[in-house]
């Protein structure tokens, strides 16, 4: 699988200040991506400009301020490889992540998805008053995750793409409708991800959206109630 060709997908939005880590730690694996692709979601700073320096090693696609979720099915859209990986533009992998995964994958032929796990850490900006408000666990935590998932782009598509109604928590959404096929995933022991803990996280801006989670965890269950035929 040395030869695989992955397609790894970056919505960005506003990332200036950590996309060219992030994307270094793409182009650091024991296994190099094919192609790396960044969809700049209406960035108003240089993300942009950081994005380009990378030259012919990145794709940059830029649209109008649509959202996370948005941006990551146009990547997937235009996404020419095999395989699909995601990471966010403020977070960072882990030099053997695509080349643990892979190994998985030969030792067990009959999957369809591989997970990892991942570790918060701060961002050395953050102040004291941030770290008092947001926690950091200092152990792994289980990244069940589209930003630890490798996965072969043809197994996503009969998945299908993100939804885009809501604005954070897709992810559960598209979860179940994975379980619903019977695609089958495991979740390796390994940090795989490092993810960034700072005042612009998605999950801490859309405070306002964490109704979000209750509307699609109903929506999941009407649905898996019409794929049984078990009546409310």
């Amino acid at each position: 699988m040395n030869q695989a060709h992955v397609s790894v997908v970056i919505p960005a939005f506003n990332a200036e200040q950590y996309i060219v880590e992030a994307l270094r730690s793409i182009l650091a694996q024991s296994i190099v991506p094919n192609e790396i692709i960044v969809v700049d979601d209406g960035s108003t700073d240089a993300t942009a400009e950081c994005v380009r320096a990378f030259g012919h090693n990145v794709t940059l696609l830029q649209q109008e301020n649509r959202g996370n979720f948005p941006a990551l099915n146009r990547g997937i859209e235009s996404a020419q490889g095999e395989w699909l990986a995601f990471l966010d533009a403020d977070d960072v992998w882990s030099p053997q992540r695509l080349e643990k995964q892979f190994a998985a994958f030969q030792n067990n032929p009959d999957l369809n998805c591989v997970y990892g796990h991942l570790l918060n850490f701060y961002s050395p900006e953050t102040d004291a008053e941030f770290r008092a408000r947001v926690v950091c666990p200092p152990q792994p935590l289980e990244g069940l995750w589209h930003h630890t998932l490798l996965m072969r782009r043809a197994d996503f598509l009969r998945v299908g793409c993100f939804r885009t109604d809501w604005q954070v928590g897709n992810f559960i959404e598209w979860f179940a409708r994975a379980a619903r096929l019977g695609i089958k995933h495991i979740v390796l022991p390994d940090v795989l991800l490092y993810r960034r803990l700072h005042p612009n996280n998605t999950g801490v801006r859309e405070r306002a959206a964490q109704q979000d989670y209750a509307r699609i965890l109903r929506f999941v269950l009407q649905g898996k109630r019409a794929a049984t035929g078990t009546q409310t």
